[in-house]
């Protein structure tokens, strides 16, 4: 059974043995994100939402995600900023992989790719929403009252 204490420790361990990948966060919200300061390039990932179902007597959990690298490179340098854009939807693409090849069962949405000026520097982000489906125990449980 692939459970959510599982997917975070796969998570974080594609992002420390990943060389191109510098740190990684949990945000709790998005908050969380805009009051930090980066050890570029950085993996976060920020839990969404989730559903439960019993459709089918499949008993799964469907958590949504947001997926977000960040780099930054010296303002005005087009050639670095669009290597690191490249370079950032790789390990995007990469983290998609590596999920499915571990079992996951993840549907990756559009990236988003934004840009914004900070003391100098051009910080590039992709953002992508992904979705996890994880089993639950195949039968009606006890209630813990």
């Amino acid at each position: 059974m692939n459970n959510l204490t599982e997917l975070y420790i796969k998570i974080k361990g594609f992002a420390s043995d990943h060389n191109m990948v510098n740190e990684f966060l949990l945000a709790k919200n998005e908050n969380d994100l805009r009051n930090r300061e980066f050890d570029y390039r950085t993996l976060a990932i920020l839990p969404l939402e989730a559903n439960i179902s019993r459709d089918l007597n499949s008993p799964v959990y469907t958590l949504d995600f947001a997926a977000i690298v960040l780099d930054k490179t010296i303002y005005e340098d087009e050639f670095n900023y669009i290597s690191i854009v490249e370079e950032n939807l790789f390990i995007i693409g990469q983290l998609q992989d590596f999920l499915i090849q571990e079992g996951y069962d993840v549907n990756f949405e559009e990236v988003d790719v934004m840009t914004m000026e900070n003391d100098g520097y051009t910080v590039s982000s992709v953002l992508s929403e992904f979705q996890v489906v994880l089993a639950r125990k195949p039968y009606t449980l006890g209630i813990d009252n």
